[in-house]
């Protein structure tokens, strides 16, 4: 167990925000990302994320097809930014969720789809390749997602299971948000238990979770 997340997925002056808190493995909060969706582009969500432990900040602002991307090394350095063009097919963070929803049917193990995903910590957008490997049952289906170029064996790749009867994300596997002590993203296993899932939630909770201090560290 490396850490834990847990979502809010909920409306806040007529947007849909989507907050993630992440806690180290005693439940202490040390990192948090809070996403807006955009009018023009529901799988380009603004978003900023920020790790306490390593002073990181990263993200994505703006509304239309041109934004803005930044990272941050630490609260003391400079930000680094870069203005991008977002194409239709272009997906910005936890928007590439909502993007394969809505082009489910245009993948499978004959056919594959292309898409870019923006990356902050590159300033850049990277192409990539949306393929079905055929091991998947009736129940769950698998996506794999990798780098639309010639050095794709020498890149890392994701992993993503669906249930397919309402198309939600059971688990993903691959290279993270989170990064290690070394700042390398780390390469992760994350679950989404159906049965933690819970739709009775106080509206006030992710407010308070917005709000909560972040830890420098995370007790081994």
């Amino acid at each position: 167990m490396l850490y834990r997340e847990t979502h809010w997925l909920y409306r806040d002056g007529g947007i849909d925000r989507h907050l993630v808190l992440y806690r180290c493995p005693d439940g202490v909060p040390f990192a948090r990302k809070l996403l807006s969706e955009s009018s023009s582009a529901p799988a380009a969500p603004d978003f900023d994320f920020y790790d306490a432990r390593l002073a990181y900040r990263e993200g994505v602002s703006g509304d239309g097809a041109r934004r803005i991307a930044y990272a941050q090394g630490r609260d003391d350095a400079v930000v680094k930014q870069r203005e991008l063009e977002l194409g239709v097919d272009v997906v910005v963070d936890a928007g590439f969720d909502d993007y394969l929803r809505s082009h489910w049917d245009m993948v499978s193990p004959q056919s594959s789809l292309r898409a870019a995903i923006v990356v902050p910590s590159k300033l850049a957008t990277l192409p990539v390749l949306i393929t079905e490997p055929n091991n998947g049952d009736a129940k769950v289906r698998n996506l794999r997602v990798e780098l639309d170029a010639w050095y794709r064996l020498l890149a890392p790749s994701m992993t993503l299971r669906y249930r397919r009867a309402d198309h939600s994300l059971l688990e993903f596997q691959g290279i993270g948000t989170i990064r290690g002590l070394d700042g390398r993203n780390l390469d992760v296993r994350i679950a989404f238990p159906p049965e933690l899932r819970d739709i009775s939630v106080d509206p006030k909770d992710p407010g308070a979770a917005a709000q909560l201090t972040l830890s420098g560290h995370c007790r081994t």
